[in-house]
């Protein structure tokens, strides 16, 4: 039986990639695909849903599918205060993940990130951190948080933070050193997420950065 999804950030670095390939994907019958902003082409399988966050509640409709998939995310200089952005990358998200299930989702898939940890004494990481506890709590059937390295991929933004992350691991991963920290490809990294679904695996299932590489590649 085709299953339904809904794709929260599809717009972003990882998002539209996931979309791309869950239209392409013959388990899924209908792909919803949420923004606040055009979408950029029509498919027959492709829904798309503009709602407002902070009135979460008021889409309910939107959340009646099977799994979702959960790409939103912002930075500190997008944001441009800490509570903003723990309104993006906690509150949202816990608050999507929350309404899902409240529709019966059987699925969620998050990405988080390498490093989180709700004690971190860095701001990044303890939101992260945070945000993976939450959504344990809500008890789905079966949640899987990917925590990736460096995001490679064509950004509409620029994040000159993570480009020179991405050149300096490059070069010593070449070295082979430090693999565990190896940048992933946005591409590899929705693959991971769209395999992982169809294991249907119960439970809470985190993928490491390797995880996510092995899983993408295989």
């Amino acid at each position: 039986m085709k299953k339904t999804a809904l794709v929260l950030g599809s717009t972003g670095l990882i998002g539209q990639q996931v979309v791309k390939q869950l239209l392409e994907d013959d388990h899924y019958e209908t792909v919803t695909a949420v923004t606040r902003r055009a979408w950029p082409y029509q498919h027959p399988k492709l829904e798309v849903a503009n709602i407002d966050f902070d009135q979460l509640s008021q889409y309910e409709e939107v959340f009646a599918a099977d799994d979702i998939y959960c790409c939103l995310g912002t930075t500190m200089a997008n944001a441009g205060s800490k509570e903003a952005f723990y309104q993006v990358d906690h509150d949202y998200i816990v608050g999507a993940a929350r309404e899902g299930r409240k529709n019966d989702a059987q699925q969620f898939l998050v990405i988080s990130s390498m490093g989180a940890d709700p004690k971190s004494f860095f701001f990044y990481n303890k939101v992260k951190g945070e945000t993976e506890e939450d959504l344990k709590a809500l008890s789905y059937p079966s949640l899987h948080i990917f925590q990736p390295s460096f995001l490679d991929g064509d950004r509409k933004e620029q994040r000159a933070g993570e480009k020179l992350g991405i050149r300096i691991t490059k070069f010593i991963n070449q070295l082979g050193l430090l693999k565990t920290y190896q940048p992933v490809a946005d591409s590899l990294v929705a693959t991971a997420m769209i395999k992982a679904a169809k294991q249907n695996n119960p439970g809470i299932t985190t993928h490491s950065n390797l995880d996510i590489v092995a899983l993408g590649e295989n």
